[in-house]
């Protein structure tokens, strides 16, 4: 039974005073030290276990979770990148040296780990084409970077080694990252590094739901357009959503229409209307949009081309086509896409609107617009042809061979233009 009398109170209060000594002065000896437990890591990294491979590599991890800055944290990530070597995992080795290299410039093993380095990039068949600029990064100095620094130039280095070995690598330095600079106002970058990672290894329901983390921890990013795209374009691609999609790429052409990704974000939405919802008039009133709103987006010729072959093809809308064929020509004519509309020009006013002349007349277009091309002699005399057999006009079809004759001169094709014309005139 418990003492209530004011007698019992002092006694209560010298034993909790003697608890509290007591709580202060014994868990000292039970700290996790780090000097102690590295010394753990390296006997057992010594004794080169095969057996304790794996268990090694989650204490070395551990160490380097709890004491990043340890001054023996860089001994223990060259040891962490030797355990994965040993293990024959030379891509996850090469991944922690680099990092060891970057993120503990001035360690003492810094030698020992360039050695290793070159050995697995001379080695390694994997590393064959790469070689030269992964040298480089052997011979830089990165002793002049914070460690915030040295992940920021770590994980895209990682991203740029041609491996799906280094996805584990780059997704963990990034929540390194995330845990140790949680306020750095480079961490929407790193969540994009993080879902390329995934991409890299065509784990795109990760990648996504990687944007989408993106999207809620980083509404105001200034690259939140391209995510939105990059989303759509998963869910149209991979993920197989197109009304999805189109409902991702829309926002972007609609809240951010002065964005490098709209242009890019209406090219899809034609593309998805066009080959799954089989909506193409609307598809080809995007085309369209995309040259009017963004006539310099890489897309835009080729925009213009799909819209042109729509009508064409699917609509059977000739006059249509041609005129979309014909704004190739007219908007971009440095483009080399022209000559093939110029010459589908002609095919359907030869064949689908029996307009022979204007036929003639396309194919005789290609030697002003694109002289280089080399078979601008072939369409010149196919252009005299039209003429011939089509309209038996004699004069006009000589006016294109002659044409050929004075363009390319001491050619076979002049020779063959100049016995047409001798033909026509007789």
């Amino acid at each position: 039974m418990a003492c209530l009398s004011p007698f019992c109170r002092p006694v209560l209060r010298g034993g909790l005073l003697l608890v509290l000594v007591m709580a202060a002065t014994f868990p000292l000896s039970a700290q996790y030290n780090a000097d102690r437990y590295f010394t753990y890591l390296d006997n057992t990294f010594n004794e080169h276990d095969k057996s304790l491979q794996s268990l090694l590599v989650e204490e070395l991890t551990h160490f380097l979770t709890l004491f990043p800055e340890d001054p023996n944290a860089g001994r223990v990530q060259y040891m962490l990148a030797s355990v994965y070597r040993e293990k024959g995992q030379e891509k996850l080795a090469l991944a922690h040296y680099l990092k060891m290299l970057m993120l503990y410039p001035n360690s003492g093993v810094v030698p020992a780990n360039k050695d290793d380095m070159r050995a697995i990039i001379a080695n390694e068949r994997a590393f064959r084409d790469q070689k030269d600029w992964l040298e480089e990064l052997v011979d830089q100095d990165y002793s002049g970077l914070s460690t915030a620094d040295a992940y920021i130039r770590y994980i895209p280095t990682l991203l740029k080694v041609e491996s799906k070995g280094m996805r584990e690598a780059v997704v963990e330095a990034c929540r390194e990252f995330f845990r140790r600079f949680s306020s750095d106002s480079r961490n929407d970058q790193v969540v994009l590094w993080m879902a390329e990672a995934y991409l890299s290894s065509n784990d795109h329901r990760e990648a996504n739901n990687i944007f989408a983390k993106f999207t809620v921890l980083f509404p105001n990013s200034p690259q939140l357009a391209n995510v939105l795209f990059k989303q759509g374009e998963l869910y149209y691609r991979e993920i197989r959503n197109p009304e999805k999609a189109i409902e991702l790429l829309s926002r972007v052409v609609s809240d951010y229409p002065d964005s490098a990704s709209a242009g890019n974000a209406l090219f899809t939405i034609a593309e998805i209307k066009d080959e799954k919802q089989k909506d193409y008039q609307g598809a080809v009133a995007d085309y369209q949009l995309l040259v009017a709103q963004y006539p310099a987006n890489a897309q835009a010729v080729e925009g213009l081309w799909r819209a042109a072959q729509i009508r064409e093809r699917r609509l059977e809308d000739y006059p249509g086509a041609v005129e979309l064929y014909g704004q190739i020509v007219e908007k971009y004519p440095a483009d080399p896409k022209g000559i093939e509309a110029l010459e589908k020009v002609a095919d359907i006013y030869e064949d689908r609107l029996s307009e022979y002349a204007l036929a003639a007349e396309s194919l005789a277009k290609l030697a002003e617009f694109y002289p280089t091309y080399e078979k601008v002699p072939e369409r010149l005399i196919a252009a005299g042809e039209i003429c011939e057999k089509r309209l038996n006009d004699a004069a006009r079809a000589v006016a294109y061979y002659q044409m050929v004759v004075d363009k390319f001169p001491g050619t076979d094709r002049a020779k063959d233009a100049a016995k047409k014309i001798e033909k026509a005139q007789q």
